[in-house]
């Protein structure tokens, strides 16, 4: 994948990055802790480029760069590298709420089995949810959406196919059943909840 940023040029691979002047030529920093997943995974704006990799989300603001996604990587289900990495993993920027959107499919969900064991080609997967990792420029905040649409039974969502972004700055999505924007449908919003860290009081477990 390549991107492009404050006058520097990114080339990456699966597993490094490499700062390159574009008017040499010239490779002025490689930085081997993080890649690149595809091109699809790597969006720029004003507030900075902003892209993902297989174990984290990064951010570079001109100046240098950042693991922006540690507060995600774990933590459960719902963490980033707990997501069901045959999926797509698309990053775009969504100027109304003024967030970069992670869109991935989260954790995958199986009907139980009657026995003790069984085989993952006898499994039958109960949830195709796809979800989207927000992360506010400004506040420096992660928000977790489940996207859901009034077409599927279920109620669950369904995987991301593609996005983009609309003449007015907003996201579109696509799925199986349509095409979508992002947080435009307020008629079907549920009530929030919010997830803290541990805290094991001076205590460690």
């Amino acid at each position: 994948a390549l991107g492009y940023y404050n006058g520097k040029l990114f080339a990456f691979s699966k597993t490094a990055t490499y700062m390159i002047n574009p008017r040499t030529m010239t490779i002025e920093e490689d930085i081997l802790q993080c890649g690149c997943i595809s091109q699809n995974s790597i969006i720029s704006c004003d507030y900075g480029m902003v892209w993902a990799d297989n174990e984290s989300i990064w951010m570079y603001n001109g100046v240098k760069i950042r693991n922006i996604g540690l507060p995600i990587e774990q933590g459960g289900d719902y963490s980033y590298r707990e997501r069901d990495r045959a999926g797509r993993v698309s990053v775009e920027f969504d100027s109304i709420s003024k967030s970069f959107v992670v869109f991935m499919k989260s954790k995958r969900i199986y009907d139980n089995l009657t026995g003790t064991t069984a085989h993952p080609s006898q499994l039958t997967e109960s949830s195709n949810q796809a979800v989207a990792w927000l992360y506010h420029a400004e506040k420096q905040r992660w928000d977790y959406w489940i996207l859901k649409n009034t077409y599927d039974l279920l109620s669950v969502g369904a995987k991301t196919l593609s996005t983009c972004r609309d003449w007015n700055g907003g996201v579109l999505y696509t799925n199986e059943t349509g095409l979508y924007q992002l947080g435009t449908d307020k008629g079907h919003r549920k009530n929030w909840s919010w997830v803290s860290k541990n805290f094991v009081m001076g205590y460690p477990t």
